[in-house]
């Protein structure tokens, strides 16, 4: 089960969450500023927040990093009936813990 955005590690500004993984391992959080925060659950990763911009381009999220190269571009997909995000060239693959799903939305609990 998702956790609740109340105690969000990615800040409680207005935006949506996307979780990658069982329990918390990937997150993404687009917020309505035009900002995002990213966290990866790591014990060696020398930044495990990552923060910068993202702008909605054709079908895609693109986030960037404060010196504007590109992090990643998100593409929303559908998988077994959930919106998802995945990343650019790996929108076919239906492996559910292979892409994001909004946070608190139960539709993803059941893989």
């Amino acid at each position: 089960m998702r956790s609740s955005s109340v105690d969000d590690p990615l800040g409680a500004e207005p935006g949506q969450t996307w979780v990658k993984g069982r329990g918390y391992a990937h997150a993404v959080r687009l917020m309505d500023s035009g900002r995002y925060a990213m966290q990866v659950q790591c014990d060696i990763c020398a930044e495990p927040i990552q923060s910068g911009t993202w702008t909605r381009q054709d079908h895609a999220f693109v986030l960037r990093h404060a010196s504007g190269s590109i992090a990643m571009e998100l593409v929303p997909i559908r998988v077994m009936g959930c919106d998802a995000l995945a990343r650019r060239g790996e929108q076919h693959a239906r492996v559910p813990d292979g892409v994001y799903f909004k946070q608190d939305d139960g539709c993803a609990d059941e893989f």
